[in-house]
């Protein structure tokens, strides 16, 4: 359900006509979009489906990251329900435990 909603919704990346905004491993998921607005906007439809299937997406174990931007501007705080909690930008795909 969450997969097909992000797909017919036109955000996220595509490959040709292939969506790729959305690659999915067990329980984590990984959201590709080619702007922080979209993305914001993928985040949202992730918590309205999740609030169907009584999933909840926790901001403080998630992470964005941003690649192939060669001028860094102030990047957006983006947030997943109504945790009033911004996900973090991280400047390394691969976080450590904590």
């Amino acid at each position: 359900m969450l997969l097909n909603t992000l797909k017919s919704s036109e955000y996220g990346c595509r490959l040709g006509k292939t969506f790729v905004g959305c690659i999915v491993y067990a329980n984590d998921l990984i959201l590709l979009s080619a702007s922080v607005c979209n993305l914001q906007k993928m985040l949202t439809i992730c918590d309205n489906v999740g609030r169907q299937l009584d999933i909840r997406f926790n901001a403080k174990k998630s992470f964005l990251f941003d690649i192939g931007k060669l001028y860094k501007a102030d990047l957006e705080q983006l947030q997943i329900g109504n945790s009033n909690r911004p996900i973090q930008w991280s400047n390394n795909i691969f976080l450590k435990d904590k």
